[in-house]
């Protein structure tokens, strides 16, 4: 089968720069899905299946292309810090993550045709400390 295209279902620009760095020509096209929590869902289970809609709302429609998606959830003091509203919310969590181990939740989901693969990783992670304007700075990208 061939691929005549990757499509990345993601307005992320960290994912964008992933692809771009492995010399990868696709296409941005973000899926509008729901991404509130289920009852009782556990936040690896909630990152896998929101990767897995991302990718289905794409690929329902392009069967013949490669499409990628993924969510990502931070977890500190057992609290999940969602998407940041706005450039002072994030610099908010940055500054509650500096000097702090957390952990990062990721999965990614692929699918071309009728086939979805996807998967989680779940990793510590302990930022150095930030000054408040490297937060700044940071949230500002």
């Amino acid at each position: 089968m061939s691929i005549p295209g990757i499509i990345l279902a993601s307005q992320s620009p960290r994912r964008a720069e992933l692809l771009d760095r492995l010399g990868l020509s696709f296409q941005v096209r973000p899926a509008d899905i729901d991404e509130s929590y289920l009852d009782h869902e556990m936040p690896a289970d909630h990152a896998e299946r929101l990767a897995r809609e991302k990718v289905f709302a794409i690929a329902r429609g392009e069967p013949d292309s490669l499409v990628i998606g993924s969510d990502t959830i931070v977890i500190i003091d057992s609290d999940v810090l969602g998407k940041p509203r706005d450039t002072d919310d994030a610099v908010r969590m940055l500054l509650r993550l500096s000097g702090r181990e957390h952990e990062v939740i990721t999965s990614v989901a692929v699918a071309l045709g009728d086939r979805m693969e996807s998967g989680v990783e779940r990793v510590r992670v302990r930022f150095r400390t930030l000054t408040p304007r490297e937060c700044e700075e940071y949230a500002a990208t």
